[in-house]
């Protein structure tokens, strides 16, 4: 079974830019003990049926992409309005137009607007593995395992810096394709291990996985790179991509920690709910 970062390599030996591939191979080779914590976590959690509480509390807090799709379109929005603010037909209005476009297209899918609305999906499978929507009862929700991801999605709907935004959101996407695709053979064996599941509805309630897999977070990284680049060019800078290196980095380091928090807290409710 490939790790993370073998499953990440193929798409950043595609990046033209060869410094951009350089820093984005030694940031997942410097993030290789996070990706460890990270892949560990997963495979524990996926390996039993938990108790329905403690399965709501992953689902709750693991990736509904509603919330993410939510914090791209305010992102494109900013692009769209800050080039609107642009001379007209001028080289950064169009430059800025274009950046709006690409990173319009990563909330396309999630949105539901080109196929399956995946967070329609996302609802599917997490009350098919917890047996009923319990998962989006706050009481569920843990605020210190969310509590990177929801300050990168405020960033990207209020932050500042621009080209700070676009990269976080470029080091998102690239991760996501690794962990998707890390994790489809494991839900599959996870699905064989939910009482009351049945294996001949399995591949319906694992579509939002199957529809993560392949060319559409891979795809969502490319127009995330693309669409930096642009932007890069309507400000008349030159990316910085050891910067980009770094939020990779970043991301992974509190994804991991994410992760550990989560299945800390799993692993105590479940022996709270044997207790009793």
């Amino acid at each position: 079974m490939k790790t993370i970062r073998e499953i990440v390599e193929p798409e950043i030996q595609q990046v033209e830019d060869s410094q951009l591939r350089e820093v984005l191979f030694a940031a997942y080779v410097e993030s290789s003990s996070s990706l460890a914590v990270i892949q560990n976590c997963l495979e524990e959690i996926t390996s039993q049926a938990w108790p329905e509480p403690v399965m709501c509390q992953f689902f709750k807090n693991w990736r509904n992409p509603a919330v993410g799709a939510g914090s791209f379109c305010a992102l494109t929005c900013r692009l769209f309005e800050e080039a609107c603010e642009c001379e007209r037909d001028s080289v950064a209005q169009r430059e800025l137009f274009f950046s709006a476009a690409c990173i319009a297209e990563v909330s396309n899918e999630d949105m539901g607007l080109l196929g399956p609305n995946h967070g329609e999906l996302y609802e599917e499978l997490a009350t098919a593995f917890c047996g009923s929507d319990k998962w989006k009862l706050q009481r569920y929700g843990l605020p210190m395992v969310t509590e990177y991801l929801t300050e990168a999605r405020e960033y990207l709907e209020r932050g500042k810096d621009m080209i700070y935004a676009l990269m976080i959101s470029l080091a998102e996407e690239l991760y996501n394709h690794g962990e998707f695709t890390y994790i489809a053979p494991l839900f599959k064996k996870w699905y064989g291990r939910i009482p009351g599941l049945d294996v001949h509805t399995r591949n319906r309630y694992l579509r939002f996985i199957f529809e993560h897999v392949g060319g559409t977070e891979s795809g969502h990284f490319a127009y995330m790179t693309q669409g930096l680049i642009h932007y890069c060019r309507a400000c008349g800078v030159t990316p910085d991509w050891e910067a980009l290196g770094q939020r990779n980095q970043e991301y992974i380091r509190e994804t991991a920690i994410s992760f550990d928090r989560l299945c800390a807290t799993m692993k105590v409710s479940n022996e709270q709910a044997e207790v009793v």
